[in-house]
């Protein structure tokens, strides 16, 4: 159960039962808005408490079952058919039968997935009379969102299929605006042969879902007009790119296009492109050091020949590397700092990359983090980034001292924990509790006085519980904690047995 849906419970169940036409609508708008999976969490959350609070059950008997039940619109009768009584359920789910519009529609299907088979026989029984194309993208999105629930083998997809044949799916390709009606469009028009070439070339390049272009792509692949994948090669979309570049033969593409996909925003494409280049007489790596070293390219151009030198080069390229480090572009910096990582040793690499973790862009930051990280490099080359203003500074320091290991991860976590930063301090306090749970008794060795010193000040302010800081206490060897915030709360348990005297039939055996 989600918030969303407990909210919304608590918004639409006093309308419902209210005799107020203006709240009716009101409410109705919000459930108007839910797609298919909306639908079914907020089934979900009507009949379930959880751990965040009471959620205002549809129960009971006042206010459900009277005239407002048949109001026009459908939203009392939408939220009664989530009541918790089957029977007050059905009567709801037969009364939606016979009211129009999308919302009553996307609640009747809903009640085809119901645990009792009155209720689900009466919401199927009427979904199955649904002609309008408004309501049958409505019934469409619930039942695609809800195939997992489907207990009866293939009910979905019939029903599915049944609606099918009362609209034309070419016809809700770009219509409909509900985005599982038109996957599920897409794909039922490719099974059934509609898709042309030209279907199939327009959706890859210019449908706005994402996965209607990849999958456009791949079907295009398999397809008699897989000639076409050529238009494909300068899509805006990766994946259709990766999945044109992948299929088409090398005879398909000229030396012009391949030079050009040496050069592609992404990586993979690019991964693509150097073995063709390689089987036409080309050398990539030749071209990528010759566009590194140009100040007149593009910065995406200069920072996707680093990233390729990075993997391909040797130490011949690492001034060049070197000089990127200060390229007024972000994208540059943070490729020369992956190549400077892949083609020097690892003491110069670190030198070379612990200034970059206070640089203004986060980027490239996190990108020395993760590289300082992975060479294992000095908890002191973070200080400076710790004693920074900019949480993207601190958060890098944090990453390269955790990844030391031992007690520096714990301090790490520790100097997290206290930071002003939100989302940093949540991180160090939750990897304080894994520590505890997993690495607290195999933590060798003990932390240095600094360190201990330091944890002494971090943990009465760090927000951690009180067993848990008494835990880090005990590992560390701190002296028990005595401020108010991490005194210990002692559970009440069993009182110890008073010493009296010894009954008399002791003292005679004795």
């Amino acid at each position: 159960m989600t918030t969303s849906s407990r909210d919304l419970l608590h918004r639409v169940v006093p309308a419902a039962v209210s005799q107020d036409p203006a709240r009716w609508d009101d409410a109705a708008a919000v459930l108007r808005g839910l797609d298919g999976r909306g639908w079914l969490r907020l089934d979900r959350a009507a009949r379930r408490h959880g751990p965040a609070g009471p959620t205002p059950r549809v129960s009971g008997t006042s206010g459900w079952l009277g005239p407002s039940l048949l109001e026009p619109s459908g939203f009392v009768a939408a939220v009664t058919s989530l009541h918790t009584d089957g029977r007050v359920r059905e009567r709801a789910t037969r009364v939606l039968g016979t009211q129009a519009g999308p919302l009553a529609a996307a609640a009747l299907a809903v009640r085809t997935f119901d645990h009792v088979g009155p209720v689900r026989a009466a919401a199927r029984a009427s979904v199955a009379t649904v002609r309008d194309v408004e309501r049958i993208e409505a019934v469409l999105d619930v039942l695609l969102a809800g195939q997992e629930r489907d207990d009866e083998g293939d009910t979905v997809e019939e029903t599915c299929r049944h609606l099918a044949g009362r609209v034309e799916p070419r016809g809700l390709l770009r219509a409909s605006r509900r985005r599982a009606v038109r996957r599920w469009a897409w794909a039922r028009a490719y099974a059934d042969g509609t898709l042309t070439g030209d279907d199939l070339v327009d959706g890859a390049l210019h449908d706005p879902d994402q996965a209607v272009r990849a999958s456009c792509a791949r079907w295009l692949t398999a397809s008699t007009d897989a000639h076409r994948l050529a238009d494909l090669v300068a899509a805006r979309s990766v994946e259709v790119r990766v999945a044109a570049v992948g299929a088409l033969p090398d005879a398909a593409l000229d030396d012009e296009v391949i030079a050009a996909l040496l050069l592609d925003r992404a990586p993979r494409v690019r991964e693509l492109a150097i073995p063709r280049a390689r089987r036409r007489g080309l050398d990539p790596v030749a071209r990528y050091r010759e566009l590194a070293e140009a100040s007149s390219v593009p910065s995406r151009v200069r920072a996707a020949c680093l990233a390729e030198l990075a993997v391909a080069g040797d130490r011949r390229d690492l001034p060049t590397a070197v000089a990127a480090l200060g390229d007024p572009s972000p994208h540059v910096r943070a490729s020369a700092a992956r190549a400077v990582a892949g083609l020097t040793d690892v003491r110069d690499a670190v030198t070379r990359l612990a200034p970059l973790l206070l640089d203004p862009s986060a980027r490239v930051s996190s990108t020395a983090a993760r590289h300082l990280a992975r060479l294992g490099a000095p908890a002191s080359c973070t200080e400076l980034a710790w004693a920074s203003p900019v949480p993207a500074h601190r958060q890098g320091a944090w990453r390269v001292t955790r990844a030391v290991g031992g007690w520096d991860r714990v301090g790490a976590d520790l100097r997290a924990a206290v930071d002003a930063d939100p989302h940093l301090a949540a991180s160090g306090r939750a990897g304080v509790t894994t520590w505890l749970g997993h690495g607290a008794a195999t933590t060798w060795g003990t932390p240095t006085p600094q360190e201990r010193d330091r944890m002494a000040v971090l943990l009465p302010a760090s927000g951690l519980p009180d067993r848990h800081v008494r835990s880090v206490a005990f590992h560390a060897g701190l002296a028990r904690p005595t401020s108010a915030q991490t005194a210990a709360v002692e559970r009440p348990g069993p009182r110890p047995r008073p010493v009296g005297r010894r009954h008399w039939w002791r003292r005679l055996l004795s």
